[in-house]
């Protein structure tokens, strides 16, 4: 494990295990010399508080010509404090960022102005992933960045204000992003919000539909339900599937090949949502995998529902297989077995049926 530990007590020894494999004990509050990680986790409040922040920002300013991974963990420290640790470290290598938290955004976050500005200087990064960081109130569409940033992203996860100041940022580039081929979105759960705007996915969506890849994997994150859900957002997209002006932009998503749909753990989804799902994954045009991952059980179960495996599959007819967690089901074959039924039913059938 070429890393630096996500957490340590007050007092106890911090241990670095370097690339060769060597282990290296500093204590946390003298300054960390002659080391070399490469990946850096901080998750642990105390990392950021004295007597430890100035200590974690020489440790990480010490590794810097190595560390390629800096993995943070958000909670309700200051606003202040993520400013003053992100200004005052830089890492040349650095290709995999992000900044999380749990499932509810914390009160205080880290700045968009401190985000901007770390990515800005930070053109290494190369995979982004952004949750519960602040999204400015009033302020839609996002700035457009007079210089674009992250000419090296390959892979995006992050809340639709900053897929679209990214994706935005990138179209700037007379070259775009040819290596971004990996986009999500994700809503979030804020403390005391209104429910999440769903609408805000279209926006994020129309620059993805602009953006010049030709096969690209698409991630939407359901992290957040409420009076405005998922169900009512996919019945928007199917209510225009028969007028052509106002057209899904579903419909023109054509630079997506892949899809995968993730859901926090309390996100449920009911049979509205199950018997709506077939004819909103049938609007992407060019669709050839689709995935259900990290779903509550009691998701996976109707995912896997044979009506609803039936109607995807007759939907979306160049998807081969439909993943639902770790399984693997067979489009293809039922498919078939749809086809053979058709023939039995009509007298055209005949005894040996087809093989598979």
């Amino acid at each position: 494990m070429e890393s630096v530990n996500r957490s340590f007590a007050p007092g106890q020894n911090v241990t670095v295990e370097t690339p060769d494999g060597q282990r290296v004990i500093h204590s946390p509050i003298v300054p960390v010399r002659n080391i070399k990680p490469t990946k850096v986790f901080i998750h642990s409040d105390m990392l950021l508080q004295n007597p430890f922040f100035e200590w974690t920002i020489g440790m990480v300013n010490s590794g810097a010509s190595t560390i390629g991974t800096l993995s943070m963990k958000l909670s309700d420290l200051p606003s202040e404090t993520w400013k003053v640790f992100l200004n005052g470290i830089t890492l040349p290598q650095l290709f995999d960022f992000e900044i999380t938290c749990g499932l509810v955004v914390p009160l205080q976050n880290v700045r968009f102005t401190d985000v901007h500005s770390f990515l800005e200087h930070h053109p290494s990064i190369e995979i982004l992933y952004l949750y519960g960081v602040e999204v400015p109130k009033g302020i839609w569409p996002p700035p457009s960045p007079t210089i674009p940033i992250l000419p090296r992203l390959r892979s995006i996860m992050a809340h639709p204000f900053y897929v679209v100041w990214v994706l935005n940022s990138r179209l700037l580039d007379k070259e775009a992003s040819p290596n971004l081929t990996n986009i999500g979105i994700s809503s979030e759960c804020a403390r005391n919000p209104p429910a999440f705007d769903y609408a805000l996915f279209d926006h994020a969506l129309e620059c993805v539909a602009a953006f010049p890849t030709g096969k690209s994997k698409l991630v939407l994150r359901f992290a957040s339900i409420g009076d405005t859900n998922i169900s009512d957002w996919i019945k928007k997209h199917l209510a225009t599937t028969n007028d052509t002006p106002k057209s899904s932009v579903i419909s023109r998503l054509y630079n997506i090949t892949s899809l995968f749909i993730s859901s926090f753990w309390h996100v449920d989804y009911d049979w509205n949502l199950i018997g709506l799902l077939p004819g909103w994954l049938g609007m992407f045009p060019n669709l050839t995998a689709i995935e259900f991952t990290d779903q509550p059980q009691a998701n996976v179960h109707k995912l896997e529902d044979k009506e609803f495996l039936k109607n995807v599959a007759m939907a979306c007819r160049r998807v081969g297989v439909l993943g639902v967690q770790k399984r693997k089901l067979r489009l293809d074959k039922v498919r078939r077995n749809i086809n053979i039924k058709m023939k039995a039913e009509s007298g055209q059938g005949s005894e040996g049926g087809v093989s598979a």
